[in-house]
């Protein structure tokens, strides 16, 4: 990136600076950039990043390579390639996407919440099956060492739909049923999960525990603790 400034108007000129060969391996690259400054600064943009009207979900796959990008007015979702910088496929989507959750390294599995209380699973080939869930869905989060999709919907309850047996499991349910989740994540070490609810608590569960204790562990009322902030 080079940058010029004229009448004390700073100019930002992306595309100057060296380029590299495509046939250069990833290791060489690295060696390249320690020792040259100039490829050290470089900016490499993604062609085509970028969507007709909106986007609403971008998503990055655990190996880094590939962003998954969810866009509105048509729903489509695109995955665009970090190495080759340019988009690698679009798929058009019968409603708009409320989250998207990467079940694998790469863009082969992936999960696709609707906001027709749809959950779509696409593979590298495109679109492999549906499942409905009781109540719309806010946002979804994946926690691999009991292979349970989690989908916090517009309720008290968090669905988990195993994907190893094909069938929904228990659900976790909230003391009160006068909230409604907004959203989750879990822990990457650990199979825990932070649920976010619209009444300013984050209500925590463990999946390591039996279906007989499906209230959560733990809470932190958010709201509270930063009230006058």
């Amino acid at each position: 990136m080079n940058v010029q400034k004229r009448n004390d108007v700073s100019i930002y000129n992306l595309s100057s600076g060296p380029t590299i060969p495509e046939w250069l391996g990833d290791r060489a690259r690295r060696n390249l950039s320690k020792r040259d400054e100039a490829v050290r600064r470089r900016i490499e943009l993604i062609q085509d990043f970028q969507m007709p009207s909106s986007s609403s979900k971008v998503v990055q796959s655990a190996d880094g390579r590939y962003i998954m990008v969810a866009g509105t007015y048509h729903p489509r979702v695109r995955c665009y390639d970090v190495h080759e910088l340019s988009m690698k496929f679009e798929r058009y989507v019968d409603a708009e996407i409320m989250d998207i959750c990467m079940l694998g390294e790469d863009y082969g599995k992936m999960a696709l919440l609707m906001d027709n209380r749809t959950v779509a699973f696409h593979a590298h080939y495109g679109a492999h099956e549906s499942i409905r869930v009781p109540k719309f869905g806010r946002g979804m989060a994946y926690e691999s060492t009991t292979c349970e999709l989690l989908v916090a919907a517009s309720g008290s309850d968090v669905y988990r739909l195993n994907l190893e047996e094909g069938r929904f499991s228990e659900p976790w349910t909230a003391e009160s049923t006068d909230v409604a989740a907004s959203c989750i994540s879990v822990a990457q070490a650990q199979p825990l999960a932070a649920v976010g609810f619209d009444d300013g608590i984050v209500r925590f569960w463990d999946n390591r525990s039996p279906d007989s204790l499906l209230k959560p562990f733990l809470k932190l009322d958010v709201q509270s603790a930063t009230t006058g902030y």
